[in-house]
């Protein structure tokens, strides 16, 4: 365990706003907005402490989704193609910038299929980001997003079953570049898995 006698902290909160436009059924765009709240912790000097504050809106994401649909005898599915924009709309000013103030790229390939006692959902998406003013140019991102569902108990009479769904969230951080002495993250891998129950009956899931 690291000493940390001074109480040295940093903690960033997201709230997101998010909004789906249809122009057919194959063609969608979305608008990702997030409102940031970050506080940092830090040495004054050796033997002191500040905290700083910031809030504000961040950058947003906007996503334009395509997707194509099939239909087989107890089975539908489609495929998405999912090129995405960061935008730099995240205050600058402070001692704490909220956004990057770079314009990043993203794209997703997702598939998904649906019948009866199954669902998945399977998502193969990376984001690619642009150098910062301060030089330092955040690692790009490859990650992997699965769901799997089944509907092993459905009683038609009472309208009453469960389902029983695993999802699967894998990331890859490149490490970031950029000047020798600037913060930068070292990269890594992060590893989710979360097992969800949910019963039904009527209207009501819990």
């Amino acid at each position: 365990t690291i000493s940390n006698p001074l109480g040295l902290n940093s903690n960033t909160s997201t709230l997101w706003l998010e909004g789906v436009y249809t122009f057919t059924r194959e063609k969608r765009i979305s608008i990702k907005i997030p409102y940031v709240s970050r506080r940092v912790t830090r040495t004054a000097d050796l033997s002191s402490t500040e905290t700083v504050r910031n809030s504000g809106l961040g950058d947003v994401i906007v996503g334009f989704l395509n997707k194509w649909y099939f239909n087989k005898p107890g089975l539908t599915g489609n495929f998405s193609l999912t090129p995405s924009l960061k935008l730099p709309f995240g205050k600058q000013g402070g001692d704490l910038t909220i956004g990057t103030g770079t314009i990043d790229a993203g794209l997703s390939v997702s598939a998904s299929v649906e019948a009866f006692d199954f669902y998945g959902l399977w998502d193969l998406f990376t984001w690619i980001h642009a150098k910062q003013g301060s030089g330092v140019q955040k690692g790009s991102i490859i990650g992997f997003d699965s769901d799997w569902g089944l509907h092993p108990y459905h009683d038609m009479v009472h309208n009453r079953g469960i389902f029983a769904m695993v999802g699967l969230n894998a990331r890859h951080y490149n490490p970031d570049s950029g000047p020798e002495f600037s913060t930068k993250s070292p990269g890594g891998q992060t590893v989710e898995i979360t097992p969800t129950l949910v019963w039904y009956q009527d209207n009501v899931m819990i």
